[in-house]
């Protein structure tokens, strides 16, 4: 992580902090951005990087998705703002929201998902983008200067051009392109800044997400079931997890 602007949390394994430049991220942290946030950058070796946006919410390095998303995306966007950079030799690994899935690409897009809809928007380069939802999925390519957009009803377009809407709706920090800084504080120890560990209502959007992104949060975060807030919160909507059967009611795992 290189820059942090403004308030962000990241939630490592099961242990929450504030984010802070230098520290190094593992595979499946959460980021969350406050709606203050200017720009939260994180780089990879390969000289990719990804800036987040104010009220987002991220899990970086998911792993696969499904039989057909064969790829290992960057990150997964469940909302908000995330500007993905590749301009080395390289394509990048693209990444991945609840509607949409980015192939591997040389470039810039930006991406934004909220409650309205989402959309990408090829700064430079070329994207292959699939909508996950259609049957079968949808593929379709977008050169540089171009704008996908999906709705909330889930019917989606290309343009030449995004409006001036979406141009306006762009947070400013995604607006100046910024070099990169890895290499400076490679190797640079930084304090963490630890906090309380994380309600069930600051899970609950990951929580109730789809299963690819749930599937280990049992075994990441079962010790907070011991905790009675967060284990009658999750008795209370076990519907929308069921996969948390096992912890909160191990008795019926167990054959006689």
């Amino acid at each position: 992580m290189t820059i942090v602007d403004g308030d962000a949390t990241l939630v490592v394994a099961a242990r929450k902090s504030a984010a802070v430049p230098g520290q190094r991220v593992d595979a499946r942290t959460l980021v969350e951005t406050g709606p203050n946030l200017k720009l939260l950058r994180i780089e990879w070796p390969d000289g990719s990087a990804v800036d987040f946006g104010p009220d987002t919410r991220a899990m970086l390095t998911p792993g696969r998705f499904g039989p057909r998303l064969r790829a290992h995306p960057a990150f997964y966007l469940l909302e908000g703002w995330a500007k993905q950079s590749g301009l080395g030799t390289e394509a990048v690994a693209g990444h991945v929201t609840a509607a949409l899935q980015i192939h591997p690409f040389k470039g810039v897009t930006v991406t934004h998902v909220g409650e309205q809809g989402s959309f990408v928007f090829v700064e430079s380069g070329a994207v292959d983008l699939i909508e996950r939802n259609s049957r079968p999925p949808a593929v379709m390519s977008l050169k540089s200067g171009e704008v996908y957009s999906r709705d909330k009803a889930g019917t989606g377009a290309t343009a030449a051009r995004p409006s001036a809407e979406q141009l306006r709706s762009v947070p400013r920090g995604f607006r100046d392109t910024l070099p990169l800084r890895g290499a400076k504080l490679s190797g640079k120890e930084v304090e963490l800044r630890l906090l309380p560990p994380p309600a069930y209502g600051e899970l609950s959007p990951w929580l109730t997400s789809e299963w690819a992104l749930r599937r280990d949060f049992p075994r990441r975060f079962g010790a907070f079931a011991r905790d009675a807030t967060f284990r009658n919160a999750l008795e209370d909507n076990l519907r929308a997890h069921p996969e948390w059967e096992s912890v909160l009611y191990p008795e019926k795992q167990q054959r006689p």
